[in-house]
């Protein structure tokens, strides 16, 4: 297995953090902490496109940013706040020194069409999720220097919004991350972050992945800070973490984007993350693994520096004081995942009792693009250790060579639920005039419809006919 190029070149977490990831730079005046309703259009955003049906696999249009403003839609999310609305949440980018902030729109009509409900401030990387009634982003802030894990909080359904600061990150770091899941398991709620320390650092070998929790119980005030607790961060370890099958000279790697997991069986939690390993030319070696860790509790916490833990499997890792005992990640390997390089969510359905994922399998990893995310498939595994692909979601459809598709199609960081017998997934798209596959123009829904019958396995199906 040989390396193949790293078609976009290392970039500084600084960077990601100033002006390379999603931001908004229209606000409506209000009082500091309680935002409401956006009555005006976001940047670049074209009224008379907006719920266009693309001509694209069902896909239906939800915002849409004209690609000559160069100002870019991310960070798609869903969840559905009763049995008639489905909400989704994005941000803008890049900021160019403007404050970020992100959009929620509703449907109801089981995501046919959609409207916008409001525009939060100050927060970016939001994931969208509703506990007891109450809808949240949790994300980052927008602050003027360190960005801080930020939560928001809808009483009235998205429509008005209270926002608080909620974990700082450690001294000299930053906290970066994608959307991800919000898990509840165990009474406590788990998200993945990512941070960064220094004045600059490499994309993404500088992340330190940890996870966040915080008691999901009637009484606990999720915007109370000192409601979260962080695990011990760990950062990359080549020489310790490398299997034998992945050949010399790997020389340094990083993770980030994790999706927090219950573990199989139904008890503790997993982290099963983005992941990516290079040579010395900064070349990444494969595109189709993730990175899994399980949770466990800390040893005695110190204001030591960071110093090297045992992690499990005799590896260990790089591991980082957090703020308070939020447990201790463990290294448990690399995980053959089609997609793994690129970033997915990854979630248990308890009707099929398997572990699904949306992801952008690298289909030309010795062509002209190995990151290129145009094609989005549905995977699934039994134990978070054995994936295989279901059925490919969306393919290029616009009608361009494809080698051009490659650098200018993207379906990419899907967030998904269960939908009753469906999947529905909000997707950062560029498609249809978009500038490059990462500047992408649009969010889209798409409803993935009885996707249980992709799910058969073909032990069982033989199994029951040979019985018939």
């Amino acid at each position: 297995m040989g390396f193949v190029t790293l078609a976009l070149a290392l970039l500084s977490c600084a960077g990601l953090a100033a002006g390379l990831q999603p931001s908004s730079i229209l606000l409506r005046p209000g009082e500091p902490d309680v935002f409401g309703p956006h009555p005006l259009v976001p940047p670049g955003a074209v009224p008379s496109r907006a719920n266009r049906p693309l001509h694209n696999q069902g896909l239906v249009q939800v915002a849409y940013s004209d690609p000559a403003t160069g100002v870019y839609l991310g960070s798609p999310s869903i969840a559905r706040l009763n049995p008639d609305i489905l909400l989704i949440s994005h941000d803008f980018f890049p900021q160019y020194g403007k404050e970020k902030a992100t959009e929620v729109l509703s449907s109801k009509a089981g995501g046919a069409s959609w409207q916008p409900l409001a525009l939060v401030p100050r927060i970016f990387w939001a994931t969208l999720f509703v506990h007891r009634g109450a809808v949240y982003l949790l994300g980052t802030d927008d602050d003027a220097g360190a960005n801080g894990v930020s939560m928001a909080r809808s009483l009235d359904g998205g429509i008005t919004w209270n926002q608080s600061v909620v974990l700082r990150p450690p001294p000299g770091c930053s906290f970066a991350t994608g959307t991800v899941p919000v898990l509840l398991q165990g009474g406590f709620l788990y998200r993945s972050m990512e941070y960064w320390c220094g004045p600059t650092c490499s994309w993404p070998q500088g992340y330190i992945a940890t996870l966040i929790s915080a008691p999901a119980g009637g009484d606990a005030d999720l915007l109370a800070p000192g409601a979260w607790r962080m695990a011990r961060g760990v950062q990359f370890d080549g020489p310790s973490m490398l299997p034998a099958w992945m050949p010399a000279p790997v020389v340094s790697g990083g993770y980030l984007e994790g999706s927090a997991v219950r573990l199989p069986g139904g008890t503790g939690v997993g982290l099963l993350l983005r992941c990516r390993v290079y040579d010395a030319q900064s070349r990444t070696y494969t595109l189709q693994h993730a990175c899994f860790f399980t949770l466990g509790p800390s040893p005695v916490l110190s204001d030591a520096p960071a110093t090297r833990g045992a992690a499990g499997g005799g590896n260990s890792t790089v591991w980082h004081q957090g703020s308070g005992d939020g447990g201790m990640l463990r290294w448990q390997g690399f995980v053959d995942l089609p997609g793994g390089g690129n970033k997915f969510v990854c979630r248990w359905d308890p009707f099929t009792r398997r572990y699904l994922a949306l992801t952008n399998p690298s289909i030309d990893r010795y062509g002209a693009n190995p990151d290129a995310r145009n094609i989005l498939v549905l995977a699934h595994s039994p134990n978070l250790r054995d994936w295989r692909v279901a059925t490919t979601l969306l393919v290029p459809h616009d009608g361009m060579p494809w080698e051009e598709s490659l650098w200018k199609t993207g379906y990419q960081y899907a967030d998904w639920i269960v939908d009753g017998d469906d999947i529905v997934a909000s997707i950062r798209t560029a498609y249809d005039g978009a500038n490059s596959f990462h500047d992408s123009n649009m969010i889209t829904f798409k409803r993935i419809e009885r996707y249980r019958k992709y799910l058969v396995d073909p032990v069982v199906e033989e199994e029951a006919a040979a019985t018939a």
